[in-house]
């Protein structure tokens, strides 16, 4: 299920941000090639945390917003 997916990339983006806040696309599909979420599912995931306003984007750089 997307939001399942979803709500596991924006937990695993907040566990993982650095002192600035901000973790790389490359860290989330590394951690998330971990789990059994392949790099499709884990696009999808990332575009509706931003859709949804779960998640900031900036360039290839992921942080939680307040709303996570």
């Amino acid at each position: 299920m997307p939001t399942d997916i979803t709500t596991r990339v924006v937990e695993t983006i907040r566990d993982v941000t650095g002192d600035d806040g901000w973790c790389s696309r490359a860290q989330v599909d590394s951690l998330m090639g971990a789990t059994t979420i392949d790099k499709r599912e884990v696009d999808r995931a990332l575009k509706r945390a931003v859709a949804e306003g779960r998640l900031e984007k900036d360039g290839e750089q992921y942080r939680p917003t307040d709303e996570a």
